[in-house]
């Protein structure tokens, strides 16, 4: 089971795709939408360690036929996780709360804490989440930048 997986790449427009749509916003100087009051929280994997901790379930004798939360355990509210694309982007973006009837629709509910259980992977496969949320972040917007700036010079 997957918690907020993350990385370069991402689609912003895409399912659970906030940071990719954060850093695009950003980028662009545009607002950043938050959903919600902002506080709703959860935790956010670096993709390479997903795709490290599926490797151990897919291979290690004690997963066959067991579940695993693959994730990393630090919670960040949405509102943190906008403040820091913000300050790690340089943006001059401020941002905008929309309420999630707007968006989704009268009878949407969110989920205010998405923290998974992390335990069974450590033991089981030895797999422990340490790419921060800065890490991720800076190569996120690393990767979203150098893709603006090609787009910028090719249509020159």
């Amino acid at each position: 089971r997957y918690f907020n997986i993350f990385g370069p790449r991402m689609d912003p427009a895409g399912y659970g795709s906030v940071i990719a749509r954060f850093v695009t916003q950003a980028l662009a100087g545009e607002p950043l939408t938050v959903h919600g009051d902002g506080r709703q929280s959860r935790c956010f994997t670096y993709v390479s360690e997903a795709v490290a901790a599926t490797i151990l379930a897919g291979t290690h004798d004690g997963a066959l036929h067991e579940a695993f939360n693959i994730g990393h355990p630090q919670e960040h509210t949405i509102e943190h996780l906008a403040e820091r694309v913000i300050a790690l982007t340089g943006s001059p973006s401020t941002v905008t709360r929309v309420p999630y009837a707007d968006v989704y629709g009268p009878s949407f509910a969110d989920t205010r804490r998405r923290v998974p259980d992390v335990t069974k992977a450590a033991e089981r496969l030895g797999f422990r989440a340490h790419v921060t949320l800065d890490e991720g972040l800076a190569a996120v917007i690393a990767e979203r930048a150098a893709e603006r700036a090609a787009a910028a010079e090719r249509a020159r």
